[in-house]
């Protein structure tokens, strides 16, 4: 079934007509609302989980590695942040998961490690000099 949206002019209330049936519904404010109240607590809801999903997942920057071999795993350094990886447990701390540049480039934006960002070598000299210790950093999917 289609209803076919008819005009609202000034004297006229807008209107659904079924042409299946050739009823015509009339658009009053007491039938709308409801159903704009019902999707506007929706959205809220939907919008509350988003917020919510979001302060889970912001963390900050909480720690700053120079490595000594800057050709190594971690490229020329690394900045840790204040989240964990749930299966690398084996190291400092538990596992704290960094974004740090890497000797293998091809690597980047592959699931290769064990929780860490990896990034661009000169991209990450850019954000070690610009994320210091407290910068809030929001981890997304």
């Amino acid at each position: 079934m289609s209803l076919k949206a008819t005009g609202a002019g000034a004297s006229q209330e807008p209107t659904l007509h079924c042409p299946n049936c050739n009823h015509e519904i009339k658009l009053t404010e007491s039938l709308a609302a409801p159903l704009l109240e019902e999707t506007r607590q929706r959205f809220n809801e939907q919008l509350a989980a988003k917020d919510a999903e979001v302060v889970v997942r912001q963390r900050i920057v909480n720690q700053r590695l120079i490595p000594a071999d800057k050709g190594g795993p971690f490229g020329p350094g690394a900045v840790g942040v204040s989240a964990f990886s749930n299966v690398l447990t084996g190291w400092a701390q538990g596992g704290p998961i960094a974004i740090h540049g890497t000797n293998a480039p091809w690597s980047i934006g592959k699931a290769v490690s064990n929780g860490c960002i990896r990034i661009p070598n000169a991209a990450l000299k850019k954000l070690f000099d610009e994320a210091l210790n407290g910068t809030p950093v929001l981890i997304r999917p």
